[in-house]
């Protein structure tokens, strides 16, 4: 069976979708975030000290903390 031609319906994915752009510091961490990943770095401990090395502070200017990290993304989801 051939799909040419065929375009498929478009679906809204709600994690997805944001309700606005993504701040500067929100690109920051990510930025940040994606050199940690692609160092394989996967444990929380690492990580965060892998944030530090790159100078990635928490939205109040301080170092990460575990903590402080966790408790960001999960205002995210």
């Amino acid at each position: 069976m051939s799909t040419r031609g065929h375009i498929d319906k478009p679906v809204n994915v709600v994690w997805q979708t944001r309700e606005a752009p993504p701040t500067d510091f929100e690109n920051r961490v990510g930025d940040a975030l994606e050199q940690v990943f692609d160092a394989g770095i996967e444990a929380l401990p690492a990580l965060i000290a892998k944030l530090a090395e790159l100078g990635c502070k928490d939205p109040q200017g301080r170092p990460w903390t575990e903590q402080s990290l966790q408790e960001w993304l999960r205002q995210r989801a």
